[in-house]
């Protein structure tokens, strides 16, 4: 059994895997119908729990199809769900049958892999581990049949566990990963690039959306400006910035190249230490460190009254320099107790520290309508409407 240890931090609040390792299913050939020509679009729920956490739509597995709700994670290669050997650790999620399906195969591969996870404000000491078995059987997302393919299923999970998630797994959209079910349709003909959607609790009522092989004019306003990957064989989707300002100001800290990793699973801005706490001193000095987890709070009666629009300068590819905002409103996560009614309760702010991780979750991407360009290694951005 191989063991692939993921360095996410474990105050990530949402449920991704950084650690791209040369483990992977094999790629499998298949054919699409004339669809594949014509971008496919599906709506993602909200998951919501004192804030945005997490988006979720669903495929089919096997014949005949079983359903499922997964996490489009951009920032994970694997393709994950339970399975019916997974029991009391998998309660309340769908589980994949492979004995009730014709076209299902047992490729008898286990693995182990480990992710930083959390299911709420409230921080997360340590991983979750899944035991883990590869299979392949047909899949179907977005009415798309995405033919054969590999996937592994959970036999069990250790650490700490989200109860009762809405969501049963997830899917890795990293780039270029051989053997990924998005991989596979881009083989079979997909158009190699998808738009993002992730709307806010209060913008649609959560309701998100994931077009693959094409984007979606009516999520965003003005012109999409594009920028290349910072390294267009690599499996994560990475651009370098030139810098970083918060209310118009920067520091030495700051105003330095670094290159960020974009992460549809992760929920919040994790960055290393130094600059996470460069960022606050800009903001306001009363910030402070929660604990021994890389989370920092202020008093929730005080977080109203700040300004935080943090400002991420890219050059784009058409030389010219572009600023993604991460508005004041992202700053304040929610109560690390829900139930503390009192004056001096604690609210968590957006960024968590981390000195192997540089990453743009949610609390970023859901401002701008998202576009992960493959094919010309590159992605773009444009404002939500």
């Amino acid at each position: 059994m191989h063991t692939l240890i993921s360095p996410r931090w474990t105050i990530v609040l949402g449920v991704a895997f950084n650690g791209l390792v040369n483990a992977r299913p094999s790629p499998i050939v298949i054919g699409l119908n004339s669809r594949a020509a014509t971008p496919v679009s599906s709506a993602l729920t909200n998951y919501y729990s004192g804030t945005d956490l997490q988006w979720y739509g669903t495929f089919q597995a096997g014949t005949p199809p079983q359903s499922f709700k997964v996490i489009f994670d951009t920032g994970s290669p694997w393709f994950i769900i339970p399975s019916t050997l997974c029991g009391s650790t998998c309660a309340g999620q769908a589980a994949f049958d492979g004995t009730k399906s014709s076209t299902f195969t047992d490729l008898k591969t286990p693995r182990t892999v480990r992710f930083g996870t959390g299911g709420g404000v409230q921080p997360v000491n340590g991983d979750l581990a899944m035991n883990l078995n590869l299979v392949q059987d047909k899949l179907t997302f977005f009415g798309l049949d995405a033919g054969i393919t590999q996937f592994y299923v959970i036999l069990n999970k250790t650490g700490p566990i989200v109860t009762n998630p809405p969501w049963d797994g997830i899917v890795g959209m990293t780039n270029k990963w051989d053997g990924s079910v998005f991989q596979n349709l881009v083989n079979a003909g997909l158009p190699a690039l998808f738009g993002l959607y992730l709307a806010p609790k209060a913008v649609d009522n959560g309701v998100g959306e994931l077009t693959l092989g094409g984007t979606n004019s009516n999520h965003y306003s003005g012109d999409i400006k594009y920028f290349p990957l910072a390294f267009p064989e690599k499996h994560l989707w990475e651009l370098n910035s030139t810098g970083l300002s918060v209310n118009g100001q920067t520091s030495s800290i700051l105003n330095t190249a670094q290159t960020w990793v974009f992460d549809s699973g992760t929920s919040n801005v994790v960055l290393p230490k130094n600059m996470t706490e460069a960022i606050y001193a800009l903001i306001s000095p009363e910030i402070q460190p929660v604990g021994t987890l890389g989370v920092y709070g202020i008093q929730c009666t005080k977080i109203s009254s700040l300004v935080a629009d943090i400002d991420i300068s890219f050059t784009g590819s058409d030389g010219k320099s572009h600023a993604l905002r991460i508005p004041t409103s992202e700053l304040n996560v929610g109560k690390f107790d829900p139930s503390d009614s009192s004056s001096s309760a604690m609210c968590q702010t957006l960024i968590n520290a981390n000195d192997q991780l540089l990453a743009g979750g949610a609390s970023l991407l859901k401002h701008w309508y998202s576009v992960w360009d493959q094919a010309n290694a590159r992605m773009g951005f444009a404002p939500v409407k």
